[in-house]
């Protein structure tokens, strides 16, 4: 056989090539060649079709044609359809395979009647469908479709991109997504496959990054992210939807009727209180049900204002609203009643003593979402307002910050004393004059060390301290020297025949006595 050739273009030859003696050309090609001509897909079934129909003629000539050509016919269904022809109609029994379309070396169909199209696929499961690209239907009815998509269940079907199912009756669609287990439905990408799920929904990032935003398990429980939705969590149990739906039909029927007046009596009375609402009602209702009004019926609004309020009653007006626990049954043993709804308080500014409104001030910020926050306080006398953290030497005590007294060994606060001037917090001393004591700067003849004070002892080319000898006394830091006499050492004047020059010698001047 011509491996360039297609079989059915051998087939047509031989035909062709027949004897005219038994006129099979004249007979059979006039009716199938322009058929087989046309065919787009050929198949086990059209030629099994054509097999019988050439057999229907004569058992000579059908046994002739189905001589020449069954290597023809042999080799096109086995290597395209995978049906093995025998001389009786085929059967379940008689089937090796299925039907192969589109690339017809790489696409595979090895399960009875299964069916195996698109580029490399293969349905390898009974009864099976694989198309797409990579795809493969292993389990028995399985159908895989999409790219590199693997189905190994029973009666299971696989979709998208990357997705394996071998669970048996379970359905796999998104991207990588996966079931093990039996009966599930699985949708996404790159859920977290459960034995205890039945509906997952995957929104993860990666093979090695599964995660799940919705789960049913098989008891009944909805898992939303990581908020578990069942009938023992009140706080987030799926409510039927016929019942919201009648509960949004009577709250959407809630109607402000209007306003009225009460005393304080009648407000503490049950029955009166009751009586004055529903006659309210019927007034209110006076324009829409003539004459006379209507009862009150679920979801009416009535503003109720106290009059003559006493100090445990509120000074602002109040909605109350009616409620109907079984709107539909007039009969229900439990009959509407008139319920507290709402307040309408007069909400004022804030003070010490009351709670209310505020405005942001200086150095405070309000984000879009209504939230408050102080920046950290800057330094120096440039330094932004802000919160601080107290560092040493200061106490913290349930927000109260205090700074202890300040000692020779503890860092704290001072009282100004005399002789220091305090200006808006800024301290200052005053420079000391003869009769001021103050600070004063340093001038010849002093040292300062580290704040220490210090002046040399004097010499006779240096000026400094002296310690007080004999014959000098000190009165409260004042030097003073006794006259000199025949007892005692002191201070002289100057008398007569006594000279002292610019050098302060003395001298005598003898004159004669």
């Amino acid at each position: 056989m011509d491996n360039n050739k297609l079989p059915y273009q051998e087939l047509l030859e031989k035909i062709a090539n027949t004897p005219e003696s038994i006129n099979l050309y004249d007979q059979i090609t006039s009716k199938f060649k322009t058929w087989i001509n046309n065919q787009t897909r050929l198949n086990a079934t059209n030629m099994n079709s054509l097999v019988a129909f050439i057999r229907s003629y004569s058992q000579e000539v059908g046994s002739l044609v189905e001589g020449q050509v069954s290597e023809t016919l042999d080799y096109f269904v086995q290597s395209n359809a995978g049906w093995k022809v025998s001389s009786n109609p085929p059967s379940s029994e008689d089937v090796v395979g299925g039907e192969i379309f589109n690339n017809y070396v790489k696409n595979k169909a090895s399960g009875k009647f299964s069916h195996a199209e698109g580029n490399k696929t293969e349905a390898s499961g009974d009864n099976s469908h694989a198309e797409g690209s990579e795809t493969v239907a292993a389990g028995v009815n399985s159908h895989a479709q999409g790219k590199a998509t693997e189905v190994s269940g029973n009666n299971s079907f696989g979709g998208g991109t990357n997705t394996s199912v071998a669970g048996n009756n379970t359905f796999g669609f998104g991207e990588g997504v996966t079931s093990g287990y039996n009966n599930q439905f699985i949708v996404g990408k790159f859920n977290s496959n459960s034995d205890d799920n039945i509906v997952e929904v995957g929104y993860g990032k990666s093979d090695t990054d599964r995660k799940n935003i919705f789960s049913i398990e098989k008891t009944g429980i909805v898992l939303s992210g990581t908020n578990s939705l069942s009938s023992n969590n009140t706080a987030n149990t799926l409510t039927p939807k016929g019942y919201v739906d009648a509960e949004i039909e009577r709250l959407d029927k809630n109607v402000w009727l209007g306003y009225i007046d009460v005393t304080s009596v009648v407000y503490h009375n049950t029955e009166a209180f009751t009586k004055a609402l529903n006659d309210a009602a019927k007034e209110f209702t006076k324009d829409t049900n003539p004459p006379s009004g209507r009862s009150a019926k679920n979801g009416d609004q009535i503003t109720v204002k106290i009059t003559d309020p006493t100090s445990s009653d509120p000074d602002y007006p109040e909605i109350w609203m009616f409620r109907d626990p079984d709107p539909k049954d007039p009969s229900s043993e439990t009959p509407g009643k008139w319920l507290f709804f709402s307040s309408l308080q007069q909400i004022v500014d804030a003070s010490k003593t009351a709670k209310g409104l505020v405005r942001i001030g200086d150095n405070i910020n309000v984000n879009s979402e209504g939230l408050i926050s102080v920046p950290i306080g800057g330094s120096g006398t440039s330094g932004s307002l802000g919160v601080l953290r107290t560092g040493d030497n200061i106490t913290n005590s349930n927000g109260l910050i205090s700074v202890p007294v300040g000692t020779n060994s503890i860092f704290g606060v001072l009282k100004t004393g005399d002789n220091i001037i305090n200006t808006n917090g800024e301290i200052s001393v005053p420079v000391a004059d003869n009769t001021v004591k103050g600070v004063v700067s340093v001038g010849e003849n002093i040292d300062v060390t580290a704040g220490k004070i210090s002046i040399s002892k004097c010499s006779s080319d240096t000026y400094g301290v002296v310690k007080v000898g004999d014959n000098i006394s000190v009165t409260e830091g004042k030097i003073s020297v006794p006259q000199a006499s025949d007892s005692v050492f002191g201070v002289v004047k100057l008398g007569g025949n006594i000279i002292k020059d610019q050098n302060n010698n003395l001298s005598f001047e003898w004159n004669e006595f």
